[in-house]
């Protein structure tokens, strides 16, 4: 196996604590080692908790080594925050892929008015944090970019490189990722 290979981590799945942290040690480790040389994150998840992405967001963007991202089938919710915050220029999906963007939600628990009433100032803080990633990873922008997300909106690899949410298409011409001399011999 090539160093290179052995720097590929894989998000697949739902975005949840055990996953995160993780992917959170694995990145660190990486990063401890301090050749800087590039990781691949591997996506395909359905999405998941908004906070466990947040954090390993953060992780990504403290880090000194560039975390090209790769979008495998379908990265959805917080799994699309997680793809567009890695290195800029390094982010990808494959042809065939999607994306699948929208505002922040939550399952309404049963409460009181006021419990509901603090859920509600919650999800819209989480709401404004979630169009400030984007507006700041992307070319999505202000009222175009809230009425996208208050809809289930799947996005196709061309309309994902036209919103700037990747970098890359691969298609069977371009692998961005390979290197003539990580072959195996």
């Amino acid at each position: 196996m090539g160093e290179n290979e052995s720097r590929n981590l894989f998000l697949y799945g739902p975005v949840n604590a055990a996953k995160c942290r993780l992917l959170c040690k694995k990145l660190l480790a990486f990063d401890a080692k301090e050749t800087y040389e590039p990781i691949t994150l591997h996506i395909q998840s359905p999405g998941g908790s908004l906070r466990q992405a947040l954090h390993l967001v953060d992780v990504i963007k403290e880090m000194q080594t560039e975390v090209h991202t790769v979008v495998d089938g379908f990265a959805a919710s917080a799994a699309t925050l997680i793809s567009i915050s890695g290195t800029f220029g390094k982010r990808s999906m494959h042809h065939s892929s999607c994306m699948l963007i929208h505002e922040a939600s939550t399952d309404l628990p049963k409460g009181t008015s006021s419990q509901i009433q603090i859920m509600n100032t919650n999800i819209q803080a989480a709401q404004r944090r979630v169009v400030q990633m984007y507006e700041s990873h992307t070319r999505l922008r202000g009222v175009a970019l809230e009425e996208e997300l208050k809809r289930d909106l799947i996005l196709d690899a061309s309309t994902c490189l036209a919103y700037g949410l990747v970098d890359c298409i691969i298609d069977s011409q371009h692998t961005p990722y390979f290197v003539e001399g990580d072959l195996l011999d």
